[in-house]
């Protein structure tokens, strides 16, 4: 399992983040909170996954959280 940390932002807390990149992203994640990690928002990846997906589920992410970054809303 890889952890992620992830800005706090928009009151988007661990589970609404894993929402938003499985709805805009395609990308599967855990909320932390299922790990017992608090604040800040937190989620887990699994290594698990095959090699080519994983490596494109992570080139998508730095956009995906740009894109909230930049948004009044996400």
């Amino acid at each position: 399992t890889a952890l992620l940390r992830l800005p706090a932002v928009h009151d988007l807390d661990d589970a609404a983040w894993a929402l938003h990149l499985l709805q805009h992203g395609h990308i599967l994640t855990q909320p932390g909170h299922l790990f017992d990690l608090d604040d800040p928002p937190r989620l887990a990846l699994s290594l698990l996954t095959p090699e080519p997906e994983f490596t494109a589920a992570c080139a998508r992410l730095p956009a995906l959280v740009a894109r909230v970054l930049a948004s009044e809303q996400p």
